[in-house]
């Protein structure tokens, strides 16, 4: 299994990737848990880390004794949830002080838009871990999502509101092994 690859996968997916509304800047992705301290002002931002999963392994018809190295090599599946923080920092306006104003809808959109990132893959991906080398191919993105966001909190200085949204991917990747 090759979680690096996919969350790499994943961050050259969506980062750099402009919002469709609010947002000034473009989508800043990383590949580490959830760091508030790293927090933009004006970037919405996407951090990829962590799973829960389950992998099998298929190997008819297996090798024989003294048969050919590799002989029966069977295929190995990986099925887990890729989870990705999004948080996206917007001003404290009420729609009762500005009725045009883009930001009550700009971070429900913002999840929709990295969510169609994701649908819209082209599947199967080849891919390759760049810490290890090892090759996967990902055959499953995109085709289901659980999210979870909560309600704006206020910044320190109440200038400002900060949204957050667990949102968690299934994939699927094989190999042969």
């Amino acid at each position: 299994m090759t979680i690096n690859a996919v969350q790499q996968h994943v961050l050259d997916l969506v980062n750099g990737v402009q919002p469709t509304i609010y947002y000034p800047e473009p989508i800043q992705a990383f590949i580490r848990p959830l760091t508030p301290g790293i927090l933009s002002a004006t970037a919405p931002q996407v951090f990829i880390w962590g799973s829960t999963g389950h992998e099998s392994r298929y190997t008819p018809p297996r090798g024989t004794i003294g048969g050919p190295l590799g002989a029966g090599a069977g295929y190995r599946r990986a099925d887990y949830k890729l989870r990705m923080w999004l948080i996206a920092v917007s001003e404290n306006v009420s729609e009762a002080e500005d009725p045009s104003s883009l930001i009550p809808p700009a971070f429900p959109a913002l999840i929709w838009q990295v969510m169609d990132l994701l649908r819209q893959d082209t599947m199967p991906a080849e891919l390759i871990d760049p810490q290890t080398g090892a090759e996967t191919e990902m055959i499953l993105i995109g085709e289901e999502f659980d999210w979870d966001y909560d309600v704006d909190r206020t910044l320190a200085d109440q200038r400002y509101m900060r949204s957050v949204c667990l949102l968690e991917c299934p994939i699927t990747e094989m190999w042969q092994e």
